[in-house]
């Protein structure tokens, strides 16, 4: 299995995570979260320390796909019907995803 670009995401994939969330070229902090099997998973923050502050996770599904992969779709899908619900917590939201890793 293909292990790069776990401690920090490549430029390419933090530009798409900044475009998606309308903070393109803004400076951000990025922080390695951990766990998972199948993810490299950091966290995006932009604005730190303004009262425009955000914070986003980037997770990126890296190497081989192995049957340990989830389905993709299945699981923006799974989310979307969750934004949908009247909860008592928040839960995750996609902002933006890209199926074949392009």
């Amino acid at each position: 299995m293909t292990t790069t670009h776990i401690e920090q995401p490549p430029q390419q994939a933090l530009d798409w995570c900044l475009h998606v969330t309308g903070k393109a070229g803004q400076a951000c902090r990025v922080t390695r979260l951990r766990g998972g099997l199948a993810a490299s998973t950091h966290l995006v923050e932009t604005g730190v320390g303004s009262p425009a502050a955000r914070a986003v996770v980037l997770r990126r599904f890296v190497g081989d796909r192995t049957p340990i992969w989830p389905p993709i779709a299945q699981e923006v899908a799974a989310l979307a019907a969750l934004a949908d619900c009247t909860l008592p917590y928040q839960t995750p939201r996609v902002l933006g995803f890209d199926l074949d890793g392009s």
